[in-house]
C-alpha cells in the first residue's frame, strides 16, 4: 500500500467502500483532487487515500456528519481545503502531468529511432 497513486476501484477496495460513496465524497469534499492518467484512468495520490481514510472513520464508523467531518478535516467555510493541501495537490497534479508527458515523449522518440 506504499504506492504514489492508486486508482479508483483501488481505493474503494482498500477503504472498503462502495463506488457510489466515493463518488458522493469527492462532490462534498473539494479537496478530494483525482487526476486522469495517460490511460485515461481516475487516479488518487497517496495524500487522497488519507484523506479518504479519515473521512470512513468519520462518517462511517464515529457517523459524524459532513459538516462535522468537514470542520475536523479543516475545510473552511467556503468549501476549500486549507491553502497548504490545496497547494500541495496542484504540485502533485503538475507533477503527474509531467510524468505522462515524458512518457509520451519516450514513446515518440523510440518509434522515430525504429
Amino acid at each position: 500500500m506504499d504506492k504514489l497513486d492508486y486508482s479508483f476501484d483501488e481505493v474503494c477496495e482498500i477503504v472498503k467502500i462502495r463506488p457510489y460513496v466515493l463518488r458522493f465524497w469527492e462532490t462534498e469534499f473539494d479537496q478530494l483532487v483525482s487526476f486522469i492518467n495517460g490511460n485515461g484512468e481516475k487516479r488518487f495520490a497517496k495524500s487522497e487515500l488519507d484523506i479518504i481514510l479519515k473521512l470512513k472513520k468519520i462518517l462511517i464508523e464515529d457517523k459524524e456528519t459532513i459538516v462535522k467531518a468537514k470542520a475536523l478535516l479543516g475545510i473552511t467555510s467556503h468549501n476549500k481545503p486549507e491553502p497548504e493541501v490545496e497547494y500541495a495537490n496542484k504540485l502533485l497534479l503538475a507533477k503527474n502531468n509531467l510524468r505522462n508527458m515524458l512518457k509520451e515523449l519516450e514513446r515518440l522518440k523510440q518509434e522515430c529511432n525504429v
